[in-house]
């Protein structure tokens, strides 16, 4: 039962019925750009990637939010493939996080993988 005032001040009361799933929320699609080629230099995997997850709900999860609901979007991030001058330090990631040391490489491939199972892979060019 929900009470309320209506637009005459009286106090009225409604009923409804809910629908309650034992479920929590899973990743059900995560999508990414292929490619980023820029000389802008990102902190995050996802801001390289543009991630964007979606859970079985349709409830759509980008930037910060992925990080923030790590508990229900369980991303993880791998870095592999750098390309580093010689004698220049390979770029490094948390693999929770997804925040990347860059460090003197200038191509990379990042791939964030959801508990669920969906994986999805950025080609990273820097300049």
């Amino acid at each position: 039962n929900v009470m309320y005032k209506d637009a005459k001040d009286a106090i009225k009361t409604a009923s409804f019925e809910v629908e309650v799933k034992d479920e929590l929320p899973t990743v059900d699609k995560l999508t990414a750009d292929e490619n980023y080629d820029s000389t802008t230099n990102k902190t995050y995997a996802y801001e390289y990637m543009n991630l964007k997850a979606v859970d079985q709900y349709g409830v759509e999860y980008t930037t910060t939010e992925i990080n923030a609901y790590d508990a229900l979007t369980q991303i993880r991030y791998t870095l592999e493939d750098a390309t580093t001058p010689t004698g220049g330090t390979a770029a490094t990631i948390n693999s929770v996080t997804g925040q990347i040391t860059l460090n003197d490489s200038t191509s990379f491939t990042l791939k964030a993988i959801s508990a669920s199972g969906k994986v999805v892979t950025t080609f990273v060019t820097h300049q």
